[in-house]
């Protein structure tokens, strides 16, 4: 986790790797969560993958590795 600090906002990103367990991520989510405090988040995500599982309307290779 990265936190970037720009006048009186501050930034936080998070790199995660779909190889590493999901337990380790959401924690550092829910830190980040902590660490704004009720303050406006956005929260996004970078990824080539495409599964029903959270309700794309298809499943792609990526998607598969990740169910």
């Amino acid at each position: 986790m990265v936190e970037l600090i720009l006048g009186n906002i501050k930034f936080y990103t998070l790199n995660m790797d779909i190889t590493e367990i999901l337990d380790k991520d959401i924690k550092m989510i829910n830190d980040i969560l902590q660490l704004a405090n009720t303050r406006g988040i956005i929260i996004t995500m970078d990824s080539n993958s495409r599964s029903m599982t959270w309700h794309d309307t298809l499943t792609n290779g990526e998607g598969k590795k990740q169910e």
